[in-house]
């Protein structure tokens, strides 16, 4: 869908601006009829932001957390989203806000404009935002789902920075290894040519590495690269998608992690869902929607046909096989006792803290692997040059 800016005369003959979104120019057009308004002016938007590439977490929580602010303080919504769009904080989403504005200004509800944002905005918030509209507390519905953006940004934000240093250390180690076996080997080798059949085992050893290094080293870090290239083309495409998030889950270790962090991602949206008075159904239906594993989705997919049939929640999740034991556990006490969402969220945060320490642990014994293999490689080469040393000396004597 692409952006359309527009000036448009109503039935009552006022003239109004704004901008909606459409598959192309004649459907903006029929959008327009719809709303009782005759198109003076129509054009694709310049500079905004492309159409389906959804908000990040710590995006949606700034324009989400000022609106919250702006309607607890009484603003009515469409003079808080006017404000909002003029805010310097959010500069770069201004068109999108000048969107929703048009929208809500033409009597569409807000969770209705951000459906119709073209995929701007997460499927989990156009549900919170429909049922705070329900419930006539759209404000604190709004500061929720800031709150649950900002613990996902949170979240990616810490795994970043844990990433920082192994990989500044291995790009270190990568660039060492290209420094001793391109420009420190070739300048050592001349040395060695004439008695190379005498030289110790380890000097021929580093003397070959060195070697299939140059010979193979780039065409080796190219087919690397392109085969990780490719792996991420096809895991975009709905019809390699599919596969390849069953593979990872088969990975051992890797599957494992996968289901902690997707089912507490998963947990968590249904506890702040459940808590704002989506129904459970439609709930599990919106945080399917927002898992990134497609084999995972089609399993919380399962569960929510099961609610829709009456089963409850636990038992078919305890089914499909794709949470934690433990995680099902507790959900099945908040079912029995009418405390779901407490459970939910309670659930959530023990597989997010559990998956954190699986990260950490990771971390703690890839850095001194690294730090290990880059020492020990150069030790090699030294030993090598070494021991050749000693060698020739040896022979020249």
């Amino acid at each position: 869908m692409a952006l359309f800016t527009y000036e448009a005369v109503e039935a009552d003959g006022r003239v109004v601006r704004g901008n909606l979104r459409a598959a192309d120019r004649s459907q903006a057009v029929a959008a327009l009829h719809q709303k009782g308004a005759f198109p003076l002016h129509l054009a694709p938007a310049a500079g905004n932001q492309p159409a389906g590439r959804r908000l990040a977490a710590r995006q949606l929580a700034g324009i989400v957390r000022e609106l919250s602010v702006m309607l607890e303080a009484g603003l009515e919504l469409d003079k808080a989203l006017t404000i909002l769009a003029r805010m310097e904080s959010v500069r770069v989403h201004a068109p999108v806000l000048r969107d929703l504005l048009a929208d809500v200004r033409a009597g569409a509800p807000l969770s209705e404009a951000l459906e119709r944002a073209g995929g701007l905005f997460p499927p989990h918030a156009v549900g919170m935002v429909r049922a705070g509209e329900a419930a006539g507390a759209l404000s604190e519905v709004l500061a929720e789902l800031a709150a649950l953006s900002e613990r996902q940004a949170e979240a990616q934000e810490q795994l970043r920075s844990a990433l920082i240093y192994p990989t500044i250390l291995l790009v270190t180690t990568g660039l060492a290894v290209t420094v001793l076996f391109t420009i420190v080997l070739p300048q050592l080798e001349v040395l060695f040519d004439a008695g190379d059949e005498r030289l110790p085992l380890v000097t021929r050893l580093v003397l070959s590495m060195g070697e299939l290094f140059r010979n193979w080293g780039i065409p080796a870090a190219a087919a690397g690269l392109g085969a990780g290239l490719t792996l991420a083309w096809l895991s975009r495409q709905p019809r390699f998608r599919r596969p390849i998030d069953r593979w990872m889950l088969r990975l051992p270790g890797l599957g494992g992690m996968v289901r902690q962090i997707e089912a507490g991602r998963c947990l968590r949206m249904l506890s702040v869902l459940l808590g704002n008075g989506v129904p459970a159904a439609r709930a599990v239906e919106l945080a399917g929607a927002a898992v990134a594993n497609r084999v995972i989705a089609e399993g919380i997919g399962q569960v929510h046909v099961a609610m829709v049939e009456g089963r409850g929640i636990a038992g078919p999740l305890a089914a499909s096989r794709l949470f934690p034991p433990a995680a099902v556990d507790l959900v099945r006490v908040g079912e029995e006792t009418g405390r779901l969402a407490p459970m939910l969220a309670q659930a959530a945060k023990v597989l997010e803290a559990a998956t954190a320490q699986r990260i950490q642990r990771i971390l703690a014994i890839l850095v001194p692997l690294l730090t290990i293999g880059l020492g020990g490689l150069i030790a090699l080469v030294i030993a090598a040059v070494v021991m050749a040393i000693l060698s020739v000396n040896s022979l020249a004597v």
